[in-house]
């Protein structure tokens, strides 16, 4: 006969499996989606790889790592994940991006004037706020000197 602090632990161990397996799952979609949008860009490829990370992070550590650790995701996810900043050029091309993407909507929408000037407010208060977020600290001056040597180096 199994005692009630074996049940308890064998649930626990099931509840905590099923748990991982959805985080695991929900990482994974917002993953696939947001690298699938960083060649269709349909909707914002960042965010997606933030929530994948975060949800990651709760259910399967290692690939949180790994996604971090990626030379083209990683390092400004880590810089969202870590300051809360985004870079000076990240910031540029996502205003650039709503830019072109209202005039794209907005052309779509047959510049019909409610709809045009509801999406319109939309982006501009989604621009005023990546725009106003933290930029990247500044490197210190052993790393920015090191890398100057370094770029007078190649040639």
């Amino acid at each position: 006969m199994t005692t009630p602090t074996a049940l308890t632990t064998t649930a626990d161990a099931r509840t905590d499996s099923w748990r991982a397996r959805a985080w695991r799952i929900v990482g994974s979609v917002c993953v696939v989606v947001g690298i699938a949008n960083a060649f269709i860009p349909l909707l914002p490829t960042t965010i997606f790889l933030i929530v994948g990370a975060w949800a990651w992070g709760k259910g399967a550590p290692e690939w949180r790592q790994r996604l971090l650790d990626h030379p083209r995701y990683g390092p400004a996810l880590r810089l969202w994940l870590d300051h809360r900043a985004i870079s000076r050029r990240g910031k540029q091309m996502c205003l650039l991006g709503l830019f072109f993407s209202a005039l794209l909507s907005s052309w779509l929408l047959d510049f019909a004037p409610v709809p045009t000037a509801s999406l319109l407010a939309l982006l501009t208060l989604l621009g005023a706020w990546i725009a106003t977020r933290r930029e990247a600290p500044l490197p210190t001056r052993a790393a920015s000197g090191a890398r100057a040597a370094g770029e007078a180096g190649e040639g």
